[in-house]
């Protein structure tokens, strides 16, 4: 059984039906709030062999618990039960270690009880009739429910099941869990764990968390058992569940002899190491992440009929995975990179992913070209060196990129933090309505948090100081409580409008002006949840534009239409065929019985039932998402198309317009300290095409550039002109 926890709904596998999760956003973040100040929580012993099959202690405990584990918080723990049930000798027997004689509790006994580096404040209270109702005074702040039964009292256990039940029906005790000993084991004539279990009903506690386990207060047998389901602490076990005394001892002939293969443990812990990295991303591969949820903010149902956009308010979970793009895992965040802003939305109508950056453009427009492009970001292939050469050779090669190369080497190129910067589609998309009208779109997220940037100084020196600034950022801000958000919008553009432009509306390296095409809000994405584990939701968190809902669709652009394919193939590559059945890229509604087999198929495989089309099992087909069927029509001969940047076809003119707006806000002078660091580093050839291609920018932009590369690197030889 796993459970991938978003919010309110469960992602199952390999069960056969769906249980829900025991606890929702809104009570976890109230069972962490009050962990610190007497949380609520119920739990009753129970034997480990009759475990309420909804139950998972991990969940409900685990989170709350670990808040507190290793600290100096008390949680306050009740245990009841009849009188001569036993429950002052499980007390001391837990404390002391030892058995103390004891006599009828009249009132309480009050005992702090460290266990497993959990202090618990442990109430016994008095059993006999006359002090039973006075248990619900002492219910309020109550993190624990231990009930405790006398398992040879056959008499009066229909009494202890009308106790137990009339307390668990307190509105105090709601959110709490259950654990039960049945006590006494040692006795004669003791009725097993599973025969309490049916006389005390607990099967019909459907709502909270239960266990019962049986034991001897006498001999202890049990006790820790108990406990330790209380506090979700785990048998630790071979990988194939075979528990072990000490899995740092290794099996060898005397102390000092040689090792002997038949240890499993030793082999298999050796083996599974060298084998714990999995192929990282070829591009993106340093991030983090965080869950979150969208919210639709505005109406846009004249624009796209995508179901999570139908109601104003709805909110859809999702998953959101930042990252740099050319460094390696271990790279700097501070790098002077574009960003990724990868978001998953998982929707009723299967996962949608946007897969976008932080920069509204980027240096290609020919898809074939991005491979070259990458490998020019990476390491030289002699020296395994970054090389300024590698990149300023293709760049003044293909000065299309010049458009991103601007945004890149602005401050714009170092954020300060994940937090603090925008998030745009790059691409051309299309939305469809419900009449099948359909638009060109482009989606802008702004940061709620206002953008922040480094200067190049400080972003090598943040560097130097923590390389993983981002990362502990947001999950530091997240884990405070303080829930990062951006505010979505997007702008349309009709097929006729798309045809008067000056430039292509496939290009990736043009924007489209707000002035003709205005930003229109629709939505909200918060983060408010770290990932508990980074490999298994992060590193394996897999998006792709192909991942789309009805309503929402590629356009022509050609670097999208590569990623359609590359992206998934990259996730078929690292993680898998089934790489869409890990739970975090798991969608809620999923039935593909077509696709089966593959390597780590773990959802059931769909059973019996048939891999192909049959009259005899049909399946419903919905007829309302099929593709608009009046979108472009395309003819014409297929040719070898380089599209490189032209200055006669205006590629140049955005990056003029955005030369001006940098005089406008004081970056011209970052931009060309940027660029000359970078520039200086290069050979003099390289230098003097970089030159005379910032001239067909703007000829000051040059000259300025020219002047700070060889104030930086002088030249011994003859100067280069422009």
């Amino acid at each position: 059984m796993f459970y991938e926890y978003r919010g309110k709904s469960s992602c199952t596998v390999n069960m056969s039906k769906k249980v829900p999760l025991q606890i929702t956003n809104a009570l976890m973040a109230k069972l962490v709030r009050r962990s610190t100040s007497n949380a609520k929580i119920l739990v009753i012993t129970t034997d480990f062999d009759s475990v309420n099959p909804g139950s998972n202690p991990g969940q409900v405990f685990g989170k709350l618990f670990s808040k507190l584990w290793g600290g100096d918080e008390e949680i306050r723990i009740l245990i009841l039960g009849l009188d001569g049930a036993g429950k002052t000798t499980i007390l001391y027997k837990l404390q002391i270690g030892e058995v103390v004689s004891t006599v009828p509790t009249i009132g309480f006994n009050v005992e702090t009880l460290t266990y497993k580096n959990l202090k618990f404040n442990v109430w016994d209270l008095g059993g006999q009739t006359s002090i039973r109702p006075y248990w619900r005074c002492y219910y309020a702040n109550t993190a624990a429910v231990i009930f405790v039964v006398d398992s040879t009292d056959k008499a009066r256990i229909d009494t202890s099941s009308a106790e137990l039940h009339t307390m668990l029906k307190e509105e105090e005790l709601a959110e709490s869990a259950l654990l039960v000993f049945a006590n006494k084991q040692d006795q004669p004539g003791a009725m097993s764990a599973a025969e309490v279990s049916k006389a005390l009903d607990l099967t019909s506690l459907k709502d909270r968390s239960w266990s019962i386990v049986a034991c001897s207060a006498i001999k202890g047998d049990g006790l820790t058992n108990g406990l330790d389901w209380l506090v979700d602490v785990p048998t630790y076990t071979t990988s194939n569940g075979c528990p072990l005394k000490n899995p740092q001892a290794s099996q060898r002939i005397g102390n000092h002899g040689p090792l002997v293969l038949q240890d499993f443990n030793h082999i298999d812990q050796l083996a599974h190491f060298v084998r714990e990295r999995i192929p990282e991303r070829v591009v993106h591969a340093k991030g983090s992440g965080a869950y979150g949820f969208f919210e639709c903010t505005d109406n846009v149902s004249d624009l796209c009929s995508a179901d999570f956009l139908s109601q104003v308010g709805r909110k859809t979970n999702t998953f959101t995975r930042f990252s740099t793009v050319g460094g390696e895992r271990g790279s700097a965040d501070a790098a002077r990179d574009p960003r990724g802003f990868s978001t998953k939305f998982y929707t009723q109508d299967g996962n949608l992913d946007w897969v976008y950056n932080n920069t509204p453009v980027f240096f290609i427009r020919d898809p074939v070209k991005f491979p070259i492009f990458i490998h020019t970001q990476k390491r030289c292939p002699q020296t395994n060196l970054k090389d300024a050469n590698m990149m300023w050779d293709y760049w003044t090669q293909n000065q299309e990129a010049l458009h991103q190369i601007m945004t890149l080497f602005s401050d714009r190129g170092t954020p300060a933090s994940y937090r603090n910067m925008n998030g745009y589609s790059g691409h051309t998309y299309k939305w469809t309505n419900k009449e099948g009208k359909w638009v060109y779109v482009q989606i802008h997220l702004k940061t709620d948090q206002g953008i922040k940037t480094l200067t190049d100084a400080e972003a090598a020196q943040m560097t130097a100081a923590n390389p993983d600034h981002a990362q502990q950022d947001l999950f530091t801000s997240i884990a405070k409580g303080e829930f990062p958000s951006w505010t979505v919008y997007v702008q349309s553009m009709t097929y006729e409008q798309a045809q008067e432009l000056d430039f292509s509306v496939f290009d990736l390296t043009k924007t489209w002006p707000q002035s003709k095409f205005p930003l229109r809000r629709f939505g909200k994405l918060t983060l408010n949840r770290n990932p508990e584990n980074y490999h298994a939701e992060v590193e394996q968190a897999a998006f792709s534009p192909s991942h789309t809902v009805p309503g929402i669709e590629p356009s022509a652009d050609p670097v999208l239409q590569s990623r359609l394919f590359s992206y998934p193939d990259s996730q078929r590559y690292r993680l898998g065929v089934n790489y869409q059945q890990i739970p975090v890229n798991c969608p809620y509604h999923v039935h593909a019985s077509y696709q089966r087999d593959g390597a780590m198929t773990v959802n059931g495989n769909y059973g019996s039932l048939p891999n192909y089309p049959t009259s005899y099992q049909p399946v419903n087909l919905r007829q309302d998402v099929a593709l608009a069927e009046n979108h472009e029509t395309w003819e014409g001969e297929i040719v070898n198309f380089d599209w490189r940047a032209d200055v006669n076809a205006g590629d140049y003119k955005q990056c003029t317009e955005m030369w001006k707006v940098y005089g406008k806000t004081n970056q011209q002078e970052a931009l060309i300290s940027n660029l000359a660091g970078s520039i200086s580093t290069t050979i003099p050839e390289i230098q003097d095409r970089c030159f005379a291609m910032w001239a067909k920018v703007d000829r000051q932009l040059a000259e300025r550039l020219r002047n700070a590369v060889l104030a930086i690197a002088p030249r011994h030889t003859l100067e280069s002109k422009i």
